[in-house]
């Protein structure tokens, strides 16, 4: 991400704290689902060491501590204020961009829910993960694909994340160095009263950091109009939410 990018991303997300935690029902959807899976797949729950990154207000650092013993916990992300509001017992933060700062080394669980998205180039990153992973170590990671938000993009939106990524290129990324276990995607809708309501929802949320300008009430008008005659339905709109998954294992 430019440093232009990223403060606009730093700061849109900082501003959403107050209202996250209540408003970001997929993430802690997600991250859930991406919980679950490691479980079913996964030989062990004792972990010596975590490197999440990309923590949030810890809707998956949550759901990871109450399923698995984990001896140490290091976690990551972009905005340094989110520790304060998690409440699951950490032994080290590490603020600021994830392609930047200093990882860990030799981790047995590097995990992220909702985040790898926010990247220009993912799949670098993607293939620097196995050098930080112990042998044996393991990888929990769920992004989001190519139809995220899929009626913005529809409309000409540019507030959707750079690097939405399909569940081939995750592979990909990580044949050469990981064994990939389990590796897919699902699309799931929210429904809102308007797209007012839709809007709302992202600013909450704090995932319009990327769009440019503001918008005139004209602006405004355009775009409730236009989501409304090509999405509506029985007088709701959708908005598409598509999560794509992996989890893999250093041999």
């Amino acid at each position: 991400m430019t440093p232009i990018r990223d403060r606009k991303v730093h700061d849109s997300f900082r501003r959403s704290l107050p209202s996250y935690s209540a408003e970001a029902s997929p993430q802690r959807r997600i991250a859930r689902l991406l919980v679950q899976r490691l479980l079913r797949v996964c030989p062990t729950t004792n972990f010596r060491s975590l490197f999440e990154f990309g923590c949030g207000t810890g809707h998956l650092t949550e759901p990871l501590h109450q399923a698995l013993q984990i001896e140490r916990t290091t976690l990551n992300d972009l905005v340094a204020d989110v520790a304060q509001d998690i409440v699951v017992p950490f032994e080290a933060f590490i603020g600021g961009a994830v392609e930047t700062v200093a990882w860990p080394a030799d981790v047995d669980l590097i995990a992220s829910a909702s985040a790898l998205q926010w990247l220009e180039d993912p799949d670098a990153l993607l293939r620097r993960l196995a050098e930080h992973l112990a042998p044996h170590g393991w990888l929990a990671l769920s992004t989001f694909g190519p139809q995220q938000f899929v009626e913005l993009q529809k409309l000409g939106s540019d507030a959707g994340a750079p690097g939405y990524i399909t569940p081939d290129r995750i592979g990909a990324a990580l044949s050469a160095d990981l064994r990939v276990v389990d590796l897919g995607a699902a699309t799931f809708k929210l429904w809102f009263d308007s797209p007012t309501e839709v809007l709302r929802h992202l600013r909450r949320t704090g995932v319009n950091g990327r769009a440019s300008g503001r918008w005139t009430r004209r602006d405004l008008e355009q775009f409730s109009q236009a989501y409304v005659d090509r999405f509506a339905v029985a007088g709701r709109v959708p908005l598409t939410y598509h999560p794509v998954w992996v989890i893999a294992t250093k041999p």
